[in-house]
């Protein structure tokens, strides 16, 4: 009798939470945990023990940090004194799109988070240049809708979620997809996730590949799912 294979399990990866709190960190990953969550980027704060939230939850919690640069000048002095830290997701946010592509070529940044704006950098050229470093990827955020309650039914969000998902989709773009969230009641069920991306005509395979196979965004950070 022929053994059947066993599938590999599938876990599910939020990028980008920002408790306010260790306290909130925690409640907010014991939730994501229960939704099939294995890898979790933390927003580095002063009162949040990263170390600890590892030895809780294991080594898929990842700090990460979000440098906000304004221009190519402030890219280079932020970045420049960054030093490589394998544990360390490092996310560049910028509405310049010459500051986009600088960040999708460094070898410092992992991430490239749009923001409503910015939706013109997914593009080939943003592709291409992901491709020479050979990881990284950009970064859809979700709290544009869920945070501000003017946000919701304001045509520049839904401009942004319609093309930086589409475009994504479309140039086949390392991608994620990160919930930002501040509190546990703005976190995201993947399934929500999938069901939201499809309003925009994203395919649901392509979707549930940027919330669960981050290997390529994620090439030089050290991780494991337990």
């Amino acid at each position: 009798m022929q053994k059947k294979e066993r599938k590999t399990p599938r876990f599910f990866v939020d990028l980008c939470i920002r408790p306010a709190s260790h306290k909130e960190a925690v409640h907010m990953i014991r939730t994501l945990i229960g939704f099939g969550y294995r890898i979790i980027g933390v927003e580095a704060r002063n009162d949040i023990d990263i170390g600890s939230l590892r030895k809780e939850f294991g080594e898929g919690i990842l700090q990460r940090i979000t440098l906000r640069v304004n221009n190519k000048k402030e890219f280079n002095r932020v970045v420049s004194k960054k030093l490589i830290n394998n544990n360390i997701i490092v996310s560049v946010e910028t509405r310049s799109l010459e500051v986009a592509r600088l960040a999708a070529v460094s070898k410092k940044v992992d991430l490239l988070t749009l923001v409503p704006g910015l939706e013109k950098a997914v593009d080939k050229s943003t592709r291409i240049l992901l491709s020479q470093k050979g990881f990284g990827g950009i970064e859809i955020v979700l709290s544009y809708i869920t945070r501000n309650k003017e946000n919701r039914s304001h045509i520049r969000v839904w401009k942004y979620y319609y093309q930086s998902l589409r475009r994504a989709a479309g140039y086949m773009i390392p991608a994620t997809v990160s919930s930002c969230a501040e509190s546990v009641f703005e976190l995201w069920h993947p399934m929500q996730i999938v069901g939201f991306a499809s309003l925009f005509d994203v395919p649901m395979e392509i979707t549930r590949s940027w919330i669960t196979n981050v290997s390529r965004v994620l090439g030089r950070i050290h991780y494991s799912a337990r």
